[in-house]
């Protein structure tokens, strides 16, 4: 990708008010949910982010999905969501 596409991409990302959290506040309990849970600090930092904003986290990865269910109250499969009806 050249750079003018390359910035434009990012333009157009930042345009979508996705709000961007500090993970280190975050950084002592991901490590916990990692050890817990036995998952990838990756995950473990989505789980710890859900935790701090009382949010659901949707996932679509199923392998994590299945392993967590019932073990974490907030995790969802990104497949039973559906769309608000209009």
């Amino acid at each position: 990708m050249d750079e003018e596409r390359g910035l434009k991409a990012i333009n157009y990302n930042l345009s979508l008010g996705i709000q961007l959290f500090d993970f280190a506040p975050l950084i002592s309990r991901t490590f916990r949910l990692a050890r817990a849970y036995q998952r990838s600090v990756y995950h473990s930092a989505y789980l710890a982010l859900s935790e701090s904003e009382d949010c659901d986290f949707y996932t679509g990865d199923k392998r994590v999905y299945h392993d967590l269910k019932g073990r974490f109250e907030k995790i969802k499969w990104v497949g039973d969501y559906s769309l608000p009806k209009e």
